[in-house]
């Protein structure tokens, strides 16, 4: 683990979890970030918890591995990661989520299935205060041809 990551104090361990990870096996690395840390660079099984209380706060979704860029022959593994707000702080300005060069990222209900090279939420958008609050998103290289989708 790089020593630019810290770890969000959870009281308890998060569903999927295995104690963190980063990248690879199944685990997650847990991550809270700010205004100060934007833009973000996500990897691959990170939790990433943003308070954008304090600014607009931009998350970057590496390269995930799935069907879609399997090697033939090898069994592929799905990775995916998640983006959460902060439900203890306020949702003041915008948090943005930009999937990788040349690939789009779906979008929440009611208008999942459409797929977007960004994902914004917060004052302004379609997705906002209260109801937004503590949203939590995980993307996932599914195999779909428009782009990583969302992961239930």
């Amino acid at each position: 683990m790089s020593g630019r990551r810290s770890f969000v104090p959870f009281p308890q361990e998060l569903p999927g979890s295995s104690g963190g990870g980063g990248g690879g096996g199944g685990g997650f690395t847990a991550i809270r970030i700010t205004h100060a840390q934007s833009p973000f660079a996500a990897l691959p099984g990170d939790y990433v918890v943003v308070d954008a209380s304090g600014g607009p706060v931009v998350v970057n979704l590496p390269v995930l591995e799935g069907p879609s860029n399997a090697s033939p022959g090898v069994r592929a593994t799905t990775q995916a990661v998640t983006v959460a707000q902060d439900s203890d702080t306020a949702l003041s300005s915008t948090i943005t989520v930009n999937g990788p060069a040349g690939v789009q990222i779906d979008q929440i209900a009611p208008v999942n299935g459409t797929y977007v090279n960004s994902f914004v939420f917060g004052p302004a958008t379609n997705w906002t205060s209260p109801d937004a609050l503590g949203l939590t998103i995980t993307w996932a290289n599914l195999g779909s041809k428009g782009g990583y989708s969302i992961a239930e």
